[in-house]
């Protein structure tokens, strides 16, 4: 009986076909399945055996199991999706300034400006009026106010980067300890060949492609297909280990500049070393605080914040330097003027009196408010009817040495599109990468993807082959019961 060799034959075809069924049901179960990498059964003829003198085939075996997962278009994802996460966050951060500084539907500062200006050469007109001079203050306090309610909600937005920063921080921390945790299955679970389960290498992509959007990482694989992963050249997760991130607000005793920054933290050592991220949503968070919201930003890069600082700065300033040299309509004595300012704080005594005035605390002379009689409009005592001061302020709107040989409607211009140019370049970039992102991941798709039309055709292939090798042991069957009968 044992020659009838045709029947372990039939027996492996049976088995192996078998298997192949079993793994292209697998991937009919699992077409919706999202980060499944399709699978196939790769068969193989066993091993000879010699008979009568020859080498005869030994039917058929199951060499493995190939996953069709690609780590290059794994990698150009994960770049890709750390870059269009970080865009995400700019976006929608910046949309939300330019809504705060009245970009696009016209209600903007510089209108503001331009009404402040107008009342100057309407008062000029007519500099005993005092309903002209009230106006030039309510002018005023609506600029003012305009300025104190940008700098406040640049200071919540400003906040509101540390509140993601913190949530990006437990997300990042709790996709290592993940990672980890599929690391530990990954080099616990290995089959006769040393491979681990497709499951788990999925699984742990997954994760890693989630955590690409927080920051960004460089994977390595080990020989054990357990991964690292490294920031910039630092270690996060070595096999089965991993340290925690942590975000830090530090100051800087020589500005002042509040920072936020990140830092790997080893608990068993202590030792904190400093993380410096390129994209990622964290990135955009850090840079969005440290440089784009930061009043005291000390870095060569557009600062909102500071930007709109300089600006109310050196405009409060110069309108008070030319406010102190001038006489109110009540004003007598010409060798005493009477040092009055219209923007506060504002303190002569001081060597650079400009340097305490911010779009955050600038506001209006009270006493001003008070007394509208009181507004130097003339540049002699004892003359209610001149109006140099007030032309003067007036010709200003136009004058090039404000700023950088800019007049300040210019100059704030320049910094509106200075603002438009970072926020398009955040706009365009999100929509160049999700573009970017459907056509790498339909690439990968096409690649990795289970394609229902090519699974039923692998249905039918193994199921001919299945019945094909049911009939070899029929026959084979067939055979054995006519030796038995020749027998009786």
């Amino acid at each position: 009986m044992a020659g009838f060799s045709s029947l372990e034959i039939g027996k492996k075809a049976l088995l192996a076909q078998k298997f192949g069924l079993d793994i292209t049901s697998n991937n009919i179960a699992n077409v919706n399945t999202p980060g499944y990498s399709r699978r196939v059964a790769i068969l193989s003829e066993d091993n000879s055996i010699r008979k009568n003198g020859f080498f005869m085939g030994n039917s058929v075996v199951v060499q493995k199991i190939q996953s069709f997962r690609n780590e290059y278009y794994d990698r150009e994802i994960r770049t890709n999706e750390s870059k269009r996460a970080a865009y995400d966050v700019d976006s929608q951060f910046l949309k939300r300034v330019e809504i705060l500084l009245g970009e696009p539907n016209g209600d903007t500062i510089d209108n503001n400006i331009s009404e402040f200006f107008k009342t100057f050469e309407q008062a000029s007109n007519n500099p005993e009026n005092i309903g002209l001079r009230t106006n030039i203050l309510q002018k005023a306090k609506e600029l003012t106010d305009r300025f104190n309610n940008t700098a406040v909600s640049l200071q919540n937005l400003r906040a509101e980067t540390i509140i993601g920063i913190k949530s990006d921080v437990d997300s990042i921390n709790g996709l290592l300890n993940d990672i980890v945790d599929l690391n530990k299955m990954i080099t616990n679970n290995v089959n006769k060949n040393d491979e681990t389960s497709q499951k788990f290498n999925d699984e742990i992509e997954n994760k890693i492609q989630e955590l690409s959007k927080y920051i960004d990482i460089k994977v390595a694989k080990n020989e054990d297909s357990s991964v690292n992963i490294f920031v910039n050249g630092i270690n996060l997760v070595t096999g089965i280990y991993h340290t925690d991130i942590k975000y830090k607000i530090e100051s800087d005793p020589s500005t002042n500049e509040i920072t936020a920054n990140l830092y790997k933290f080893d608990s068993e050592t202590g030792v904190e070393t400093k993380l410096e991220t390129q994209s990622g949503s964290v990135f955009s968070y850090l840079k969005l605080h440290n440089e784009v919201f930061d009043p005291i930003d000390n870095s060569s890069n557009f600062s909102v914040s500071k930007e709109l600082n300089s600006f109310v700065n050196t405009f409060a300033t110069k309108i008070n330097d030319m406010f102190v040299t001038g006489f109110g309509l009540n004003d007598t004595n010409p060798l005493n003027p009477p040092n009055r300012y219209l923007f506060i704080p504002y303190d002569t005594s001081l060597v650079n009196p400009n340097s305490q005035i911010t779009a955050f605390n600038i506001g209006v002379n009270n006493l001003l408010v008070q007394n509208p009689q009181d507004i130097p409009l003339s540049d002699k005592a004892n003359e209610p009817g001149n109006t140099e001061i007030a032309r003067k302020i007036s010709n200003f709107a136009n004058d090039k040495t404000f700023m950088s040989n800019l007049s300040p409607l210019e100059y704030y211009s320049n910094f509106i599109s200075r603002f438009g140019n970072a926020t398009k370049t955040a706009i365009d970039g999100l929509s160049n990468s999700k573009l970017i992102d459907e056509q790498l991941n339909s690439q990968r798709e096409s690649f990795m993807g289970v394609n229902l039309d090519e699974e039923a055709v692998n249905l039918i292939k193994y199921q001919k082959s299945f019945e094909a090798a049911s009939r070899i042991i029929t026959m084979t069957n067939e055979l054995m019961a006519t030796v038995i009968n020749l027998g009786r």
